[in-house]
């Protein structure tokens, strides 16, 4: 069976899995749900300042996609860069994502969101993180020097980790993926230089980012069942380095079914997932079927009881 409801043997191997090392975090838009508006309320907001005449108002790749073709790119982006601006701080809550992750031994986290809430959860936690962005545009190429040329000696660690921005970050307007011609530039761009990576000198990652996809457990929370980064990362990122890698299970996050969803849908939903990631070199996933701050609660207590048994 390709995916399975996270079980009390699957959280055993997860924490153990940490406490090695040997686990890779991925944040999605959920991680950020609770102090950084939706992409939807994003989009809201930016069609009414910008008059967007049409009717899919909730979408940020095409309300972005209009400004940058009425007004310029620039503008699209610093408008969406502002919205990203935490609305809540609540990085002191045990439910919190962020704050939960920074507590545990990760040398290499993975985001394709916007925020700098990873960072400052880091730092919060009197660790040493650096950041780094895809430099998926020729902007990002000349103005934005990557850590591993400024610290050439630098190697990922729990105590100085690595939080690698796969969609850019809003302090850099010109890094962030945001509008239609972005996504798909963006996946040209890594399929083109994916596909031409001949030399050892010429990553289209840096090594850190793929020893981690390659070789240690993924755990992707944040993502919703139809979130277009997760298939693309997935099929793309995923299913190309896990036959590199002895590590193929991948914990999922993803939130429940509305409430008033009839029982059967969940039934639906895992046979539906069950057959969506087995047709991906049947790479085996486990499912946890809830929030961010649900997850981050059993995480952390799970990992507690873990040191405390020690």
């Amino acid at each position: 069976m390709a995916v399975k409801s996270l079980s009390e043997k699957d959280w055993d191997r997860l924490i153990r899995l940490i406490d090695q090392g040997m686990v890779t975090p991925f944040l999605g838009a959920g991680a950020s749900a609770e102090r950084v508006q939706t992409a939807a309320q994003m989009a809201e907001c930016l069609a009414g300042d910008f008059h967007y005449p049409l009717p899919d108002r909730s979408s940020l790749a095409h309300v972005s996609q209009f400004v940058a073709v009425t007004e310029d790119e620039y503008t699209a982006k610093s408008a969406v860069a502002r919205l990203c601006e935490p609305v809540s701080d609540s990085a002191s809550n045990q439910s919190d994502i962020h704050a939960t992750l920074a507590k545990l031994p990760f040398s290499v986290y993975l985001t394709t969101n916007y925020d700098n809430l990873m960072v400052q959860a880091l730092s919060d936690n009197r660790l040493k993180p650096r950041r780094e962005l895809c430099a998926w545009t020729k902007w990002v190429q000349t103005f934005e020097q990557s850590v591993f040329k400024r610290e050439p000696t630098y190697e990922p660690d729990p105590s100085n980790p690595l939080v690698y921005h796969l969609h850019g970050v809003r302090d850099v307007p010109q890094s962030m993926v945001v509008t239609e011609d972005d996504y798909l530039d963006f996946l040209i761009w890594f399929g083109r230089e994916w596909a031409n990576q001949t030399n050892e000198n010429k990553d289209v990652l840096p090594r850190p980012v793929i020893k981690a996809l390659a070789g240690t457990a993924l755990l992707f929370i944040g993502y919703s069942r139809a979130d277009w980064n997760f298939r693309f990362l997935f099929r793309g990122l995923v299913a190309s380095l896990a036959a590199k890698s002895s590590m193929k299970s991948v914990a999922v996050q993803l939130s429940p079914l509305p409430s008033e969803a009839p029982a059967s849908d969940k039934e639906l939903a895992e046979a539906y997932l069950e057959k969506y990631f087995h047709s991906i070199d049947k790479i085996p996933v486990n499912i946890f079927w809830g929030t961010a701050s649900e997850f981050a609660s059993q995480l952390i207590a799970r990992w507690s009881n873990f040191k405390d048994g020690m």
